[in-house]
């Protein structure tokens, strides 16, 4: 019996230690035109992008927003793994850029932005060896409206 009991801790405790999920990297530009930093021979946009590294291995490679404000991406994350972001800063403009790492509840696990709206500023720094965590606890709750009732609070 305790060498079934062992057996069946050993493999929860292996299970545990590698739960996987869904982590998210959202971008930003302050400015609201995209990360175009440049412009080639041929007039086509040259934009700033960012790779993620998971484990040392690119799962997001040269990502950018092309138009607007912001854009989205996903990646699979195991507990423990090391992610790295690289930015790479292609010309003027980079310091409107910024991304914001999400773990797969919503909650914020790095949030860098450039230094500011100057053609020259300093775009969003390197993330480098941040350990992600799976979480197994509920989003954060998103209240939209509330009221107040005879005898409490409803919320939505």
């Amino acid at each position: 019996m305790k060498k079934i009991t062992l057996i069946l801790l050993t493999f929860l405790t292996v299970q545990l230690s590698y739960s996987q999920c869904e982590f998210t990297i959202s971008l930003s530009d302050t400015y609201g035109d995209g990360w175009i930093a440049a412009y080639d021979d041929n007039n086509e946009a040259v934009n700033h992008t960012i790779d993620v590294l998971v484990g040392g291995a690119v799962v997001l490679d040269d990502i950018t927003i092309e138009d607007g404000y912001g854009a989205s991406y996903t990646f699979e994350v195991s507990t423990g793994d090391p992610i790295d972001v690289v930015f790479t800063d292609v010309g003027d403009w980079s310091g409107e850029c910024g991304y914001t790492i999400y773990n797969n509840v919503g909650e914020v696990q790095v949030a860098l932005l450039g230094a500011g709206d100057d053609i020259d500023a300093a775009g969003p720094a390197d993330t480098s060896a941040f350990e992600s965590v799976c979480s197994d606890a509920c989003p954060p709750p998103l209240v939209t409206s509330w009221s107040m009732t005879s005898d409490g609070a409803s919320l939505d």
